[in-house]
């Protein structure tokens, strides 16, 4: 299968040169694994899954050696990938006694990040580890690794090219595979049925999965609005704390995330109040059971401001940028869809799917913050979101 590179292949290389413990953590089927493993593939790297038994039962063997036998047990291998690493709650000691034993071993450990169970691992290797999270594709990172892309050329020539791959991105969204299939939509169904919440089910940490599943429709039905937990529990006839629960697990995972208000005056501006997106839109399409071309589609509107703002909340991420992301809503109706603040700075950008179409709140934000609203739009968007690697 073609490897698409990854923008966060430049923070991970730099890992490289020492021996800090690496944690990549992210969703199930992003390509973690193929990312590791590629980029570790010239240090003869042991790989070590910790979902099959022999290799759980090979590290643990390994956790009781003396230091000086451990990398002689492992193959001689300067690397080891710990894959499925949340499977073994012992691994942080493991990995931290090696480390502070000064052991010539260079530890990698991936996981889904059920319940954040390598974020405690994290936490116990303060001082010791460098934690990534890798996100479903950018379109940038498509686009770019097509044949024809230069970091030269001029985009325009290619719009219409650029535009269909935007299409389909829309519709099935950035997991590599799916991307990079000829059969999306039965990858995408496959994936959100058969893996995504492996972790959640096999843990038990849902009581219903038809509860977990008609909440993900009720969230992607929602997408741009503010979330009620109150509705949505007398909607799914459960507690208001389970919903809370259920959408904390759906965070952990890294199928949602929460956008919240930004306010500096709480008298008159919401400031207790989030959005729920989704990290995909094929993700989110895959939840209403709904893959019509986005053309065609009567949510193309609530789609495209979960595609505008997902791609700015994963380059955040992917380029290590120190910026925070919020909504903007006044009781009196101004709003503001997407405001970044970086420091003391503040740009403020509103996500229209039709080219031209202007909004009201472009002066009351600007008047109160001192920040031009920018419109993003399908004209545009390029100008946004091609976003290149360090």
């Amino acid at each position: 299968m073609k490897l698409i590179k990854r923008l966060l292949q430049h923070d991970i290389e730099s890992s490289r040169s020492n021996r800090k413990i690496l944690i990549l953590l992210g969703a199930r089927q992003v390509g973690k694994t193929t990312l590791v493993r590629q980029m570790f593939d010239d240090t003869g790297a042991l790989y070590l899954n910790l979902d099959v038994k022999n290799d759980r039962e090979r590290i643990l063997s390994a956790g009781d050696l003396v230091p000086e036998a451990v990398r002689s047990y492992l193959g001689g291998r300067g690397t080891v990938i710990l894959d499925e690493a949340q499977r073994l709650p012992e691994v942080s000691r493991m990995v931290k006694g090696w480390y502070d034993k000064d052991i010539d071993l260079k530890c990698i450990l991936l996981g889904s990040a059920g319940l954040n169970i390598l974020d405690k691992t994290a936490e116990a290797l303060t001082g010791r580890n460098e934690k990534y999270y890798l996100t479903p594709l950018l379109i940038s990172e498509v686009i770019q690794n097509e044949p024809w892309f230069s970091p030269l050329i001029d985009l325009e020539m290619f719009r219409d090219t650029i535009h269909a791959h935007l299409d389909r991105f829309l519709v099935y969204g950035g997991y590599p595979e799916v991307a990079l299939s000829d059969q999306p939509e039965r990858l995408l169904t496959s994936l959100y049925n058969d893996y995504l919440f492996k972790d959640v089910y096999a843990m038990d940490l849902v009581g219903s999965k038809q509860k977990l599943q008609k909440l993900l429709a009720l969230l992607a039905f929602q997408v741009g609005s503010e979330v009620s937990t109150s509705e949505l529990s007398t909607q799914l006839s459960v507690s208001r704390e389970t919903v809370e629960r259920y959408i904390g697990i759906l965070e952990d995972t890294f199928v949602v995330y929460r956008l919240q208000a930004f306010s500096s005056n709480q008298r008159k501006e919401l400031s207790k109040k989030s959005k729920i997106y989704f990290w995909d839109t094929g993700i989110r399409n895959a939840a209403m059971g709904n893959f019509t071309p986005v053309l065609s589609r009567t949510d193309k509107g609530a789609l495209w401001e979960n595609f505008i703002v997902s791609e700015f909340m994963k380059a955040n991420i992917s380029l290590s940028r120190r910026q925070n992301m919020y909504f903007w809503r006044t009781y009196a109706g101004s709003e503001v869809d997407l405001v970044i603040q970086k420091d003391d700075t503040l740009e403020a950008l509103e996500v229209k799917w039709n080219a031209g179409e202007g909004i009201r709140s472009r002066g009351a934000f600007a008047d109160r913050y001192g920040a031009e609203v920018k419109i993003i739009d399908r004209n545009n968007w390029m100008e946004y979101l091609m976003v290149s690697p360090p």
